[in-house]
């Protein structure tokens, strides 16, 4: 192979992992999922990603601003429909919310989650991990058992929420 070839099959492969590093990293806001640098939660699109991604239920998070949903984000044509259900809470009995959410003391408002038969329901479903500085209001929550605005049910730690 030609030194020539080798050189540009180096850049194409340089380029790549940088560009793949960087997607990866846009999930959320900012951080790194660390105790250090938490994982910036700042809207919706940082929610959703974090309620479809159990693998990440163990790092750590912190919200940057309020988070107001409207009910067109809740219908047919809006990203939290999920056939009806709504919100998908984070954490739930097969794999609890490890981590932890700070809240930083702003709030989620207008949170639809309609699940009735499912238990463990809430912003944060089943959680071992911790839990603060963090509001809800205008929220609308069915479910089976452990229902809950905040939390549908917790072994870990709660705080000034």
């Amino acid at each position: 192979m030609s030194k020539f070839l080798q050189y540009h099959l180096f850049l194409v492969f340089f380029f790549n992992s940088f560009i793949l590093n960087k997607i990866e990293a846009q999930n959320y806001s900012g951080g790194s999922g660390t105790v250090i640098s938490p994982y910036l939660i700042s809207n919706k699109a940082d929610l959703l990603y974090l309620s479809n991604n159990s693998g990440e239920w163990s790092k750590h998070f912190k919200q940057t601003a309020n988070i107001h949903f409207t009910s067109v984000d809740f219908t047919v044509a809006g990203a939290y429909h999920n056939s009806g259900l709504g919100f998908s809470p984070i954490g739930n009995l097969s794999t609890a919310f490890a981590g932890s959410y700070d809240g930083n003391n702003f709030f989620i408002d207008s949170l639809f989650i309609n699940r009735p038969i499912d238990n463990y329901i809430g912003f944060i479903g089943y959680s071992t991990g911790s839990i603060i500085n963090i509001g809800l209001k205008n929220v609308n929550f069915t479910g089976g058992d452990y229902v809950g605005g905040i939390i549908g049910e917790n072994v870990g730690l709660i705080s000034t929420c």
